[in-house]
């Protein structure tokens, strides 16, 4: 467990010894944080230069920064999904893209333009995403990776992050999770781009709900997540979070009853008390269950002026499936 600078908390880094000593996560790009993982290898009588890989579960800053501190200092291979490389690419006009890519979100969500000003100034968070990270394997659905004496499979699980990758050891019935199933909180399910950056924006949490489905028909009886504790029975969770999104979403189109609304105007109503730094967390959720219900042809939107606003479809219900989830 290594300590982060993010609301998250500490991160989870694990380590399977083995003839392929292999690292999942690497923490923070911190020095707290590459300390740390440091001592934790020196616990296993291990230094950096003797990992023999490390797979990034998903291409987030508290997973992966501590590769852009450790340098040389591993030559080891770094694995991932090719989605990461959105992320992790060294290219310099990336940030900008990243930044314009998610300013036009959230001028289309509706945010008032002095807030919106001010996000962008603080670069909305990108800017603590290293950069410059060579990706040596790219990992992809049911592709097997050596991992100590033994292998893991790779479940490509998107909704949290596009680049998320799960990693199941079937000799043991473990599931290495990243951020895809915690047990503590559940995983935003965050805006991203269908393509790069210049591209349309993908539906994560209808993408996620897919995902939970997934991770509930596989046949684990542990499961190690990126943050928290270890936890059985990952069906029951599955089920409690499948539960929380559809009151959620059956809430946002309750709020459409009172006609249409932008997605800051039914943020502001599901999250009233949020700050702004974590404004974009909420906008994300926010947008997340109108794509649901777009999806089943209960909601529809218009442009006007550079902003979406959403409306009920008249006539529509929640079929029993629907309701099911």
């Amino acid at each position: 467990m290594l300590p982060t600078p993010y609301a998250v908390g500490p991160v989870n880094v694990y380590l399977i010894m083995g003839a392929e000593p292999t690292l999942i996560d690497a923490g923070p790009a911190t020095r707290e944080g590459v300390e740390a993982l440091r001592a934790g290898l020196a616990a296993a009588g291990l230094g950096p230069g003797d990992v023999r890989r490390v797979i990034v579960t998903h291409a987030h800053p508290d997973h992966y920064g501590g590769l852009a501190l450790l340098g040389d200092e591993g030559r080891w291979e770094v694995a991932a999904h090719p989605r990461a490389l959105l992320w992790m690419s060294g290219d310099p006009g990336m940030l900008d893209a990243r930044v314009a890519f998610y300013v036009r979100f959230l001028e289309q969500a509706g945010v008032p333009a002095s807030l919106l000003r001010t996000m962008e100034r603080e670069s909305l968070g990108l800017r603590s995403y290293p950069r410059g990270i060579a990706l040596h394997r790219f990992l992809g659905e049911g592709e097997r990776v050596k991992a100590g004496d033994g292998e893991l499979v790779v479940r490509y699980t998107p909704g949290h992050a596009s680049s998320a990758i799960c990693l199941e050891r079937t000799s043991d019935r473990l599931l290495f999770s990243g951020d895809a199933l915690l047990g503590r909180i559940s995983s935003n399910a965050l805006v991203e781009p269908v393509g790069a950056w210049t591209g349309d924006r993908r539906a994560s949490l209808p993408e996620y709900v897919r995902t939970l489905h997934r991770l509930r028909s596989l046949e684990v009886d542990l499961v190690l997540p990126g943050h928290g504790d270890p936890f059985p029975d990952h069906r029951a969770l599955v089920d409690e979070r499948l539960a929380f999104y559809r009151a959620r979403r059956d809430h946002v189109l309750a709020l459409l009853g009172g006609g249409p609304a932008t997605v800051y105007d039914l943020c502001r109503s599901l999250f009233p008390g949020l700050e702004r730094d974590q404004l974009f967390l909420g906008l994300s959720e926010t947008v997340g269950y109108l794509d649901l219900l777009e999806e089943q042809g209960l909601v529809g939107h218009t442009m006007s002026e550079g902003v979406l606003r959403y409306h009920r479809q008249a006539g529509r219900t929640l079929s029993p499936s629907a309701r099911a989830g």
